[in-house]
């Protein structure tokens, strides 16, 4: 499981060097990329007379994403291959392929657990005027291009930071000091002003280290990871970490150690004989 894996990075020598040129690489590539498509956007929208739909700039701005990102990944990828002697997945440990039924599973919670949320707090009718606003096919449309671009930025984050970075460090430091470091990078990069979003972020990359860790997969990870944000980005197009409130923070205050606690829990009915590892 999680030990086998951090064990693949145990035989590399001088690897610091090489993590910082690896993850320099994909945040390198993705800084690049999505300066230039942001300005390639502005200009055309700025020399076109008429503006774009709503739904259609959303859609948009949701291609960008991908792109951006599945540049990001592509370094990833490239740079491993070259500056690795070793190569482990960054996605799994070995004998884990169940856990992309699980991966769909915490997709489907984490939407409908935000949802959930929101009803609860009373942002309900907000939740729905958005979603609503587009018609049936659009919104459609919509969500399949927003889960197909989350996909690959979720995706290649958590392939990063908890399928890379985290065994990394734990073959360096052991697995404490690696959930510590790589939940502090993960939110630092994702930092915004306000107290409850940094938290929030915070929170979500303690317990998405935590289950790879007990899991020895991104897999889960990555299904949570995406249904959140695809959430965020359907429900809230305009909205930033820096306006999260109490009561938002309070529903994933919830909602991460329920997620971290069923899946935990799910792998440990399986077998022995079907567990990775076993």
């Amino acid at each position: 499981m999680f030990g086998d894996w951090t064990n693949g990075w145990r035989r590399e020598r001088g690897g610091w060097w090489r993590a910082v040129a690896i993850v320099v690489s994909y945040l390198g590539i993705i800084a690049l990329l999505g300066a230039a498509i942001s300005y390639t956007l502005h200009s055309r929208f700025a020399e076109d007379e008429a503006t774009p739909s709503s739904l259609t700039r959303l859609m948009i701005d949701q291609l960008a994403i991908g792109l951006t990102f599945f540049g990001g990944l592509l370094a990833f990828w490239i740079s491993k291959r070259v500056f690795s002697q070793d190569r482990p997945s960054s996605l799994r440990a070995p004998g884990a392929p169940w856990y992309f039924g699980l991966g769909l599973a915490s997709f489907l919670f984490w939407v409908a657990g935000r949802y959930i949320a929101e009803l609860a707090i009373g942002n309900g009718d907000a939740v729905n005027d958005q979603l609503s606003s587009h018609g049936h096919l659009g919104l459609i449309a919509l969500f399949g291009v927003t889960v197909l671009s989350i996909s690959v930025q979720a995706g290649s984050e958590e392939a990063v930071f908890r399928g890379y970075l985290l065994p990394r460090f734990a073959a360096w430091f052991g697995p404490p000091i690696a959930v510590i470091g790589t939940t502090l990078l993960f939110t630092i990069l994702h930092i915004s002003p306000g107290v409850w979003g940094a938290l929030m972020v915070l929170g979500i990359a303690l317990t998405l280290a935590a289950s790879v860790i007990r899991l020895g997969s991104i897999i889960p990870a990555v299904g949570m990871h995406v249904g959140n944000n695809v959430f965020d980005n359907l429900a809230y197009p305009e909205v930033e970490n820096n306006m999260m409130t109490i009561q938002d923070f309070a529903g994933y205050a919830i909602l991460l150690p329920v997620w971290l606690i069923a899946v935990v829990w799910l792998s440990v009915r399986r077998s022995p004989a079907e567990r990775p590892g076993a």
